[in-house]
């Protein structure tokens, strides 16, 4: 058995930003520091996750494609703009000890069908309103665009009960 500070466990995992984040609603960060009883010694490739297809229809009947994995409590991450389901893979795979994680592609992308009859973030709400609706899900980590369709989406549906972002994409910033 190995033991490591919640340092090594940090940067071994996924970014410090993203821990602390995700840390102050669902996962408990340890201090630096503090002695954790295991450290996972393998490669991050070397888990081995089993990933189920799904998907779910948007309110134009767009199909939108997603994979899950793990069990747990439900919670959905939304990647961002020029990106794809795969790239928060080793996210999903880091949460899917504790939680059931739903990884859809966006529209266009990946799994998904295509744009069709685009109406910018308003075909985005309802595509992940669609998968919240399927997966059963009230928590969402969003990342970029992702983040900001996240926003957009809790201001329009009092189920989503928790909500995480990383570097959302705001006019203001630009």
């Amino acid at each position: 058995m190995q033991w490591a500070t919640a340092e090594r466990v940090v940067e071994r995992s996924v970014p410090r930003q993203v821990i602390a984040l995700v840390g102050g609603a669902w996962l408990r960060r340890p201090r630096v520091g503090t002695k954790l009883s295991r450290v996972d010694t393998a490669p991050d490739n070397a888990r081995q996750e089993t990933r189920e297809p799904g998907e779910v229809r948007s309110a134009d009947g767009t199909t939108i494609g997603y994979y899950r994995v793990g069990r747990g409590p439900a919670i959905v991450l939304l990647h961002g703009a020029a990106q794809s389901s795969e790239n928060l893979s080793a996210l999903a795979r880091d949460l899917s000890d504790r939680f059931t994680v739903f990884v859809p592609d966006r529209r266009g992308r990946g799994r998904s069908g295509p744009y069709g009859d685009f109406r910018g973030l308003r075909s985005e709400i309802e595509d992940l309103s669609a998968v919240l609706d399927g997966s059963g899900a009230h928590n969402v980590f969003g990342l970029s665009a992702g983040a900001v369709i996240a926003i957009e989406t809790a201001l329009v549906r009092p189920d989503m009960t928790k909500l995480a972002l990383y570097e959302p994409r705001f006019p203001s910033m630009v």
